[in-house]
């Protein structure tokens, strides 16, 4: 004879904490926030780049390394010669942006949302609206 089935209640982890009780960390540039000095060897506008995510502002002393290491990893990638050391290079690569909250979904693991601090419609030098590709899908789906 078969033993009894389980009540569905107590077959779902007991030990996962629900998206909805999750800490959020809200994530928003700090006026004064400069990133720190390139280091010797790494691209300039790399690290400029990196720095202007808004996942920078949380990342603390110990991090430096770990940004420049990837910044020194995409230089990597980007020379890379044969697809098994763009595939090692690239597997590095994600490990880390996950660590660093480099993306959407590498900072909603995180439990860090990313406010839009500006809710009017930048303005390009030349007169013309900057596109806004968030607002542009919106405006496709209809909502």
């Amino acid at each position: 004879m078969a033993p009894p089935k389980k009540d569905p209640a107590a077959r779902i982890r007991r030990n996962k904490t629900p998206p909805s009780a999750a800490a959020k960390v809200v994530l928003c540039t700090p006026a004064g926030f400069k990133p720190p000095k390139v280091p010797t060897g790494v691209n300039k506008g790399l690290w400029a780049s990196v720095w202007a995510d808004p996942s920078a502002p949380m990342w603390t002393a110990g991090d430096v390394l770990v940004v420049e290491r990837w910044c020194r990893l995409s230089v990597v990638f980007g020379l890379a010669e044969t697809p098994a050391a763009a595939a090692a290079t690239s597997h590095e690569m994600r490990q880390l942006e996950a660590a660093l909250g480099l993306g959407a979904v590498a900072r909603a693991k995180l439990g860090w949302v990313v406010v839009d601090e500006t809710a009017a419609v930048p303005v390009h030098p030349s007169g013309g609206a900057v596109v806004d590709s968030a607002a542009r899908f919106k405006q496709r789906a209809g909502a």
